[in-house]
């Protein structure tokens, strides 16, 4: 049976990107503390933790100073069902470790340590990465009464095919299984990849473990938008299609939002041996300027992968009009101000006289003519000036790359002139 989710990274996202007055309160008055050390045994500072249950998740992080210490306080009863979680700053970008299932009572005192151990991963990448990979690593294991969890995300810089042997950050305990996954998420390498493998090793604080993992990413298992661009309207039919999964794999999908408004939307369990698609539809209710996300989770595993669709529109002022009278065009698309610091940037506007679809190509779309450009905000809205289409025109907008969104195409947009 699998172990209940980690929850220590979608609540690390919520939580930052909430009000102090929003963070949900504890209910009870059972305390959980202890320390965090380093992989050598002293203080980690700067280490965020977090508790979680149940029937009352709520999320009170707390930072560790100097000497690694931690101490969460008024949580209600956990039996069972209680997690908690650290997030440790390093220079490979981070690790979390998580001990998941745990009981504490209320009142009273429980105290949890963490100091991870180190399992050698040896991993190779064989994709070409314009902006460089992303690769995390996944151990879910048992501490002896509770499953232990533990994450270590590396970046790599842009380049060739390399390799690189990493110490991975575990919590102790003895470990069954290990996924790798690798991130690409600029065009055109916007798929998900990773790859599922068994493990039995044993992982001590403080110590290097004697059995090494190996993850090739030319042998990875991969989830992609298959279109040519990956974006477009709320309400567009996306195929999803994956590639080099093991024989016999089922696989649960949710499509997720990426402005965290609302909850996944579960899309079924689809057997997903070998290769092959499906067609999932993006929600009406879609944010425009943000990424909406697919995701395939291994039914008896722990792999999950996921790839993404840009949400972005293109609407015009009038679907139809009489000959010389003007239109406009407005919509939204993925912006840097949705991610973080904007910079000014246009779009431009396309059009041809006979239905189409997205144009093939970003340079010079062949049988579309630039008929003009529009300034963007921050949060990717943009407004054209007056157009005059002498007869029944088709649009669709261009955009470019900024910070994680790449660039694209809107969908296309019907003006009849009679």
């Amino acid at each position: 049976m699998r172990a209940r989710s980690a929850f220590v990274l979608v609540s690390l996202a919520t939580v930052l990107l909430m009000p102090a007055s929003a963070v949900a309160a504890p209910r009870g008055t059972a305390v959980v503390q202890g320390h965090v050390y380093t992989f050598a045994g002293g203080g980690q500072q700067g280490a965020t933790v977090f508790w979680d249950t149940t029937d009352e998740s709520g999320v009170a992080p707390h930072t560790t100073g100097v000497s690694g210490a931690y101490s969460l306080t008024g949580l209600p009863a956990a039996s069972g069902d209680g997690d908690v979680g650290v997030m440790v700053p390093s220079t490979d970008n981070f690790y979390t470790l998580e001990r998941q299932l745990l009981t504490w009572p209320d009142p009273g005192t429980t105290i949890f340590d963490f100091q991870p151990g180190h399992v050698l991963a040896n991993v190779t990448l064989s994709h070409p990465a314009t902006t460089g990979n992303e690769v995390d690593i996944k151990l879910l294991g048992s501490d002896g009464p509770t499953p232990v969890w533990s994450d270590q995300e590396f970046i790599w810089s842009s380049g060739r095919a390399r390799a690189a042997a990493k110490p991975t950050n575990a919590m102790p305990g003895t470990y069954s299984v290990a996924t790798c996954s690798f991130i690409t998420s600029k065009y055109p390498d916007r798929k998900g990849e990773g790859i599922e493998t068994p493990f039995t090793s044993t992982v001590v604080a403080g110590e290097q473990a004697a059995d090494t993992l190996t993850f090739n990413e030319a042998s990875a298992s991969s989830l992609t938008v298959a279109t040519k661009w990956a974006s477009g309207a709320p309400g567009t039919s996306v195929p999803v299609a994956w590639a080099h999964f093991p024989d016999a794999w089922q696989s649960d999908f949710q499509g997720i939002s990426g402005y965290g408004a609302t909850e996944p939307q579960d899309l079924g369990t689809l057997p997903t041996a070998g290769s092959g698609s499906t067609s999932f539809t993006v929600p009406v209710a879609a944010r425009p300027g943000y990424f909406y996300y697919f995701s395939a989770q291994h039914v008896d595993g722990q792999l999950a992968l996921e790839t993404a669709f840009e949400v972005c529109t293109l609407t015009s002022s009038k679907p139809s009009i009489s000959s010389g009278a003007a239109v406009r065009l407005k919509g939204v698309v993925p912006a840097m101000g949705n991610a973080g610091r904007a910079r000014k940037v246009k779009v431009s506007i396309y059009a041809r006289s006979s239905a189409a679809g997205q144009p093939a190509t970003y340079d010079n779309p062949k049988g579309w003519k630039l008929v003009g450009q529009a300034n963007e905000n921050a949060k990717g809205q943009y407004a054209s000036a007056n157009l005059y289409p002498k007869h029944t025109t088709y649009y669709v907008v261009r955009f470019p790359a900024q910070g994680p969104y790449w660039k694209g195409f809107t969908s296309v947009v019907k003006v009849a002139v009679h």
